[in-house]
């Protein structure tokens, strides 16, 4: 059995050591925006990436590394002793994901331009949103670290902070005014990509998409509505399984830290669920992409649609 109270100290070790829950550097979370000439702080307008994207590769590698670990029946015993956490939680990223991720961050900065947004990066110095502490119910911590973030935010003189997943939107929008403050208006890529600078990316094999809704981006942001217009718009035919919008079925990413098989099951059931639609899966949560892309074919949005030229 996995301790999976070690996994929680793991995790927020890293955060007192690092700022971000699986130790991923600044340099490596800020290098998609390499070359791409973005202003930094201070501006009116801040794109506030909160790491999910770029962490994407080693919430991948997590997976595989707990899963290994729930499966054996000495995993509790090592994981206290440290003789495995250092190994299996120390991660690799899939080189191949992470060029994914860049290119998809990339064309994100690349939508909000063509929309008529110009906003600055802070890069290495922006912090992590702290999502996952309040989902592991460390409220005191998520409260402090929330804290150090809306001091960071003020700093970068932002008026508007555009976000690009649904769980750190979720985090400024919802949780932060609850636990430590109001930050500035908050708004997330989809409500102000146009449609009309949209196409399918370019080598795109198929016309057909199957959506699977993020439950955050469809219960708590009602945004599920906007990712097919904005799909449509790019001229993909989008195909709804039977659980969607408000009535989606969970990727099991909320519960890959600590119940990493239970995690696995339900994104086998979900991709089940995808199965017999025509087309690759797409979402529009990087959660989503990290549990249920183990298991078969998914896309994120961004990695599918680009500005018409």
């Amino acid at each position: 059995m996995l301790d999976r109270q070690s996994v929680v100290d793991f995790i927020v070790g890293n955060m007192r050591r690092t700022g971000d829950p699986l130790a991923a550097t600044g340099d490596e979370l800020s290098s998609w925006a390499a070359g791409i000439g973005i202003p930094s702080p201070p501006s009116d307008v801040l794109l506030y990436t909160g790491h999910l994207y770029q962490l994407v590769p080693r919430m991948r590698a997590s997976l595989t590394a707990l899963q290994a670990l729930d499966s054996s029946p000495g995993s509790g015993l090592l994981v206290r002793m440290g003789r495995l956490a250092s190994r299996a939680l120390s991660l690799v990223p899939d080189g191949g994901l992470a060029s994914r991720v860049s290119g998809a961050l990339s064309n994100a900065y690349s939508l909000l331009r063509a929309s008529g947004y110009t906003a600055s990066y802070a890069g290495p110095s922006e912090p992590y949103s702290g999502i996952l502490l309040h989902d592991l119910g460390l409220v005191d911590e998520f409260r402090e670290h929330a804290g150090r973030v809306l001091e960071f935010l003020e700093e970068s003189h932002a008026g508007t902070v555009i976000t690009l997943d649904p769980h750190t939107t979720y985090a400024l929008r919802a949780l932060y005014p609850r636990y430590a403050g109001k930050p500035p208006e908050v708004r997330h890529i989809l409500e102000l990509v146009d449609p009309s600078i949209l196409r399918a990316r370019t080598g795109s094999a198929t016309a057909d998409v199957k959506v699977h809704d993020s439950c955050i981006l469809s219960r708590e942001l009602n945004l599920h509505g906007r990712l097919r217009d904005l799909l449509s718009a790019a001229g993909y035919r989008v195909h709804e399984p039977e659980r969607s919008g408000l009535r989606t079925f969970c990727c099991g990413g909320p519960l890959s830290s600590l119940f990493p098989k239970v995690a696995s099951e339900i994104s086998r059931r979900r991709m089940e669920q995808l199965s017999g639609l025509p087309g690759p899966v797409v979402s529009a949560c990087p959660v989503c992409l990290a549990n249920m892309g183990a298991l078969g074919e998914v896309l994120d949005w961004l990695e599918l649609v680009e500005v018409r030229s």
